[in-house]
């Protein structure tokens, strides 16, 4: 075998090819060849060909084999094939050649390419192999075509392929699109262009991320109360201590447990959010016409959403129309926040009050929000800022008064979706929900009545 290697090496050398090699998953053949290689290698460190051109023996596998103007690589296989930079034409498209051709790259078989030695060697070098330098890292081999169902019809083919083609850049595939390499029923497509049921979406040859194995499982959700379904639309009502949907620090939300619990579902996304301390209405698509249909119904004000607020003060007004613009903001420790400020986005909110316990210490007031606009924490800054924090509050509210609340009996944030009104996205019907108080809440208020009716009763003694 080393006879072999150092007769059939220089040979392959002097004629300007280059010798292929293969790992341990191929023939013990290849693996004694390379042994004598990388024994070669320790023992001379070049070796003279035809007495005028020096062979430089390297590992296959941490370092480039080189021979004049030959240079080897290693691709996704079990081999490792010689290319050399000025030259165009592939292996496979020599006469007599032992080559398999898979797309752009050309592999040689592990059976035949001792037996391709022979002839390879006595080819010409512009004719024997193809440059490889411009080969794709993110290919696969075959192209994809995928059947747009129900639940993506009316989604933009950007975000359509952002969520197929999971862990690819999104500069990749705004790139396939503009090459035109992605293509929708035969023809060419913006990334702004929406696609309709049954369309068929050419995907080309890309590399997605492989499935993470160490990630847990979402439970599915044990009990859901559920205050609205049909084909289209879900209506929930959230606990308080759920977020809606996973983010940093929380593996799996409402929307992956109830994924988890419903797998024949194709289709269910949130319409809009509630924070993890928030209990009440949430709406969740079944369909993505409905949820398209829905969104445009948010950005136009046609949702009418109301909650049920506790707060620290005497408020003393019966309606309070509140539009103060709020800005996003982050702290020091990259926690996410929400101010007051002139140039901010613009958010509009109408208190009513519902009950009001002034002698209470300190005075409390039960009120209702009608959300004009749907900022992030817009409730809650704009109570802070008039100055009547909301209970429980561990963001924007009286810190001090928080730590006195589990004492009546308040272990959360006294925020609740109450009420949820809205255009059926299929039918057109109007839908108005209602989610009563929980019982946590609802006892609060109750002892918070009896003890005003008690010290009624005193003074009127």
């Amino acid at each position: 075998m080393q006879r072999f290697v150092q007769d059939e090496g220089l040979g392959l050398a002097g004629a300007g090819t280059a010798l292929v090699g293969f790992g341990s998953s191929c023939s013990r053949t290849g693996v004694d060849v390379w042994r004598r290689v990388d024994d070669a290698r320790s023992t001379a460190p070049a070796c003279r060909i035809n007495r005028k051109q020096k062979f430089s023996l390297h590992a296959p596998r941490s370092c480039s084999l080189r021979a004049g103007r030959c240079r080897v690589r290693r691709l996704r296989s079990c081999s490792t094939i010689a290319t050399f930079p000025a030259i165009r034409r592939p292996v496979s498209d020599l006469p007599g050649s032992p080559c398999v051709r898979q797309g752009p790259r050309a592999v040689r078989r592990c059976s035949d390419v001792f037996a391709g030695f022979r002839r390879a060697h006595r080819t010409p070098v512009r004719a024997f192999a193809y440059n490889y330098k411009r080969m794709n890292e993110l290919s696969k081999d075959a192209v994809s075509w995928l059947t747009v169902g129900e639940e993506s019809a009316g989604q933009r083919i950007d975000n359509f392929l952002v969520r197929v083609l999971k862990g690819v850049p999104k500069s990749h595939v705004y790139r396939m699109l503009r090459t035109g390499e992605v293509r929708v029923n035969k023809g060419r497509v913006g990334a702004d262009s929406r696609l309709s049921t049954g369309d068929v979406v050419r995907v080309p040859p890309v590399r997605v991320a492989a499935p993470q194995t160490n990630r847990s499982t979402p439970r599915a959700i044990a009990r859901l109360n559920v205050l609205f379904e049909d084909d289209a639309v879900l209506a929930v009502n959230k606990p308080a201590g759920l977020a809606v949907h996973g983010g940093s620090g929380i593996a799996h939300g409402l929307i992956e447990q109830l994924r988890a619990a419903r797998p024949d579902a194709r289709f269910l996304e949130l319409v809009h959010r509630l924070d993890r301390d928030t209990s009440g209405i949430l709406l969740i698509a079944k369909r993505r016409p409905a949820l398209v249909a829905l969104h445009a119904q948010l950005r136009d004000g046609g949702f009418d959403k109301r909650y049920l607020v506790l707060v620290r003060g005497r408020w003393r007004d019966a309606k309070r129309v509140v539009e103060l613009s709020l800005r996003k903001f982050a702290t020091k420790e990259g926690e996410r926040r929400v101010r007051v400020e002139d140039d901010g986005r613009r958010a509009v909110t109408v208190f009513y009050r519902h009950r009001a316990w002034p002698e209470h210490d300190p005075p409390l007031a039960l009120l209702e929000a009608e959300l004009r606009t749907g900022r992030t924490h817009q409730i809650r800054v704009h109570l802070a800022h008039l100055g009547f924090p909301l209970a429980g509050d561990d963001k924007y509210g009286d810190f001090a008064w928080n730590r006195t609340l589990p004492k009546d009996g308040l272990r959360r944030m006294f925020l609740h979706a109450w009420k949820l009104g809205f255009d059926h996205p299929i039918t057109g019907e109007r839908v108005d929900l209602e989610s009563p108080l929980p019982p946590e809440l609802a006892s609060l208020v109750a002892r918070l009545d009896a003890q005003a009716a008690d010290a009624g009763a005193g003074h009127r003694t």
